[in-house]
């Protein structure tokens, strides 16, 4: 309940949260779903276990917040007219922003390989991308990393 706190009553009036209770105090806590433990709470919880939650649910909160923001694709195909324009294509017609397109020719001129950063980390999104990527003329290999 702690966790999801977002006020109290104390003897049906609303007080904050560092109000002092006093002996026959009728208390009653307000909470809401998706409410999170704030870093404020920690000026005033009395107890080691409450900060330690507290600080713990701040931890996760943190590390949700650093999550990966795109996913990055490597393409090696044949060099010909049209390729860039195929991959780009392909990219969009699957709803996917394209955030960075680089090119790099190899020194042979036969084959090339593209890194395409797009702006998703949905697994399913881009397993299905990786598929259709893979079915242009002259694609040989393609590869990718979230990031």
């Amino acid at each position: 309940m702690g966790d999801s706190c977002v006020g109290a009553k104390v003897n049906n009036h609303i007080v904050p949260l560092d109000y002092t209770l006093h002996s026959g105090d009728l208390v009653e806590i307000m909470t809401q779903k998706k409410k999170k433990p704030s870093e404020d709470w920690l000026r005033f919880v009395k107890t080691a276990g409450a900060a330690n939650h507290i600080k713990s649910s701040l931890r996760e909160k943190r590390q949700t917040l650093v999550r990966p923001s795109h996913t990055e694709f490597r393409i090696v195909g044949e060099e010909r007219y049209g390729f860039i324009k195929d991959v780009s294509s392909v990219i969009a017609k699957a709803r996917i922003k394209i955030l960075k397109f680089d090119i790099n020719d190899a020194a042979s001129g036969k084959f090339r390989i593209d890194r395409v950063q797009c702006d998703t980390t949905d697994r399913q999104k881009i397993e299905k991308l990786v598929i259709r990527l893979k079915d242009i003329k002259g694609v040989r290999e393609v590869s990718y990393k979230v990031l």
